[in-house]
C-alpha cells in the first residue's frame, strides 16, 4: 500500500483543512494508506477525521519550530506521496524535505493567491525568494484558477 501524508498546522476550522480532511477520508483504503502530520492536534475538525486514519502531531504550533520533526515525521512514515496546503506551510515542507525526495512526490496546494502569503511575511522580497527557491521542489502545484 501507498502511504499518503497529509501536512495540516492543526484542526482548526478553515476551508484549507476541510479540504485535506476530506481528500484523506476520500482515498481507497484499497491502494492508499492516508496519514495526517500536524503541527499541533488541537481544534474541532479532527472529529471529522475518519477514524482509520493515523494522526502524528509534531506538538510544536510554530511552523519554524516543525521544520526538523517534520524531516524527521517524513523519513520515519516513508510515504510515496506527501500532501500540504497553505503557503507558509508548503514552504516549511519543501525546506523540511531537502533535496532528499528519492521516491516521495510533493503535491502542494496553494489555498490562496500566493502574493497574500508573501504580503504576509514581515519582508516580502524575502518570501518571493522562498517561492522562488523552495516550490521547484514541488512534484505537483494545485493552484485555485477562474477556469
Amino acid at each position: 500500500m501507498r502511504r499518503v501524508l497529509f501536512v495540516l498546522p492543526s484542526f482548526a476550522g478553515g476551508g484549507a483543512e476541510r479540504v485535506i480532511i476530506g481528500l484523506a477520508n476520500g482515498l481507497s483504503r484499497r491502494t492508499f494508506t492516508p496519514l495526517v502530520l500536524v503541527l499541533e492536534n488541537t481544534g474541532p475538525l479532527a472529529a471529522d477525521l475518519d477514524d482509520d486514519i493515523q494522526i502524528i502531531s509534531l506538538n510544536q504550533p510554530r511552523l519554524r519550530r516543525a521544520i526538523l520533526p517534520i524531516r524527521r515525521a517524513i523519513a520515519e512514515v516513508d510515504p510515496s506521496v506527501v500532501v500540504s496546503t497553505m503557503g507558509y506551510l508548503n514552504l516549511g515542507v519543501l525546506w523540511a524535505v531537502g533535496n532528499r525526495r528519492k521516491n516521495v512526490a510533493i503535491l502542494v496546494r496553494e489555498a490562496n493567491d500566493p502574493d497574500v502569503t508573501i504580503s504576509a511575511l514581515p519582508v516580502a522580497a524575502i518570501g518571493r525568494w522562498l517561492y522562488r527557491r523552495y516550490y521547484r521542489r514541488a512534484s505537483v502545484i494545485v493552484v485555485p484558477s477562474k477556469a
